[in-house]
């Protein structure tokens, strides 16, 4: 797939996204209107259901799908609390050439793109990961968040 086949096919990419984060609620007991409502309100059970994963057993596929998830969850308050949208950007550094981020229109009036799949996986680093700390960062990344004076 090349950029421009990307950015044809970037709302069923999206769609894709929404289905996860659905999915991941419907997990958690949570209905799509709740989570359409609110999504801040899947944050704790995103963080409790991280806490008591196995993460020493993970194979390189859980990982995959862990960040996959979570990068899906973070788009989503990005794009539903924060105005944001999905695009496809170039990125030479990729096996691609591109990359799918969220673009937020910060408190600075700039516009700033979020990796969100980068973000995950760095977090995912952490020990222990939390999304709750995912998330802020993406906020700040994002520039959504109260600059300090």
């Amino acid at each position: 797939m090349n950029i421009d086949q990307a950015r044809q096919g970037l709302e069923e990419w999206a769609q894709g996204g929404r289905d996860a984060v659905f999915s991941m609620a419907e997990e958690f007991g949570a209905s799509r209107e709740t989570v359409e409502e609110d999504p801040l309100r899947l944050l704790p059970l995103w963080d409790d259901f991280v806490a008591s994963l196995p993460l020493d057993e993970f194979d390189d596929d859980d990982w995959f799908w862990l960040q996959s998830q979570i990068a899906a969850y973070v788009a989503y308050v990005l794009v539903h609390v924060h105005g944001g949208r999905w695009e496809v950007a170039g990125d030479a550094s990729a096996p691609q050439d591109f990359k799918y981020v969220v673009t937020v229109a910060g408190w600075d009036g700039a516009e700033h793109q979020v990796d969100v799949f980068d973000l995950a996986y760095e977090e995912l680093g952490h020990r222990p990961p939390v999304v709750t700390r995912m998330l802020g960062n993406a906020e700040v990344l994002a520039g959504v968040t109260v600059q300090e004076e």
